[in-house]
C-alpha cells in the first residue's frame, strides 16, 4: 500500500483514481480474508467485466 498513489483497479465507471483510504481498506480486506480463512488465490480467467475471486472479499471491504 502506498498512501501517495491514487491509482487502483478500475471501478464500476472504468475509472482508476481513488482516495488513499479506499486503497488501504482494500488491502485490509485481503488481510481480513486471510484471518478468516476465506482467502482465495483464484485470479479468474481475466474475462473482461468479471471480478476474480481473489478480489471479491477485498472489494466488499472497501465499500463498507
Amino acid at each position: 500500500f502506498d498512501p501517495d498513489d491514487p491509482i487502483g483497479g478500475k471501478n464500476s465507471e472504468g475509472k482508476r483514481e481513488r482516495p488513499p483510504f479506499v486503497g488501504l481498506s482494500h488491502e485490509l480486506g485481503h488481510s481480513e480474508a486471510f484471518d478468516e480463512g476465506t482467502h482465495k488465490e483464484d485470479r479468474g480467467d481475466k474475462t473482461p467485466g468479471t471480478t476474480p475471486p481473489i478480489e471479491e472479499h477485498a472489494m466488499k471491504r472497501e465499500t463498507k
